[in-house]
């Protein structure tokens, strides 16, 4: 297990767009089997997110911690939320900022 953060921006009602850093829990998963004839190795990336900090053009911050009972207080979680949901929003390897 290691974790990653990756950069994204949402645009909220209003027009003004909020820059998103998500910390996510990465693991590497592998499946092996054998396909016809040949043994065929599956790999993947699993993620899931810890944290997020979102960034307002006036220069403020929220800090977001995601946990099963996570409840989006304000406009700019219910975007990001909704993004994570729907899929808009992802764990990318090119949109990484820092894995450790």
């Amino acid at each position: 297990m290691s974790h990653a953060e990756t950069e994204h921006y949402i645009e909220l009602e209003s027009g003004e767009e909020v820059a998103v850093t998500i910390t996510w829990d990465v693991e590497n998963q592998e499946s092996s089997s054998y396909y016809g004839s040949q043994y065929v190795t599956e790999k993947w990336i699993e993620a899931e997110p810890l944290s997020a900090i979102l960034t307002f053009e006036t220069g403020t911050t929220e800090h977001v911690e995601y946990s099963p009972k996570y409840e989006p207080k304000g406009e700019a979680q219910k975007v990001l939320n909704n993004a994570l949901i729907d899929g808009t929003i992802y764990f990318d390897e090119s949109t990484m900022k820092y894995d450790y």
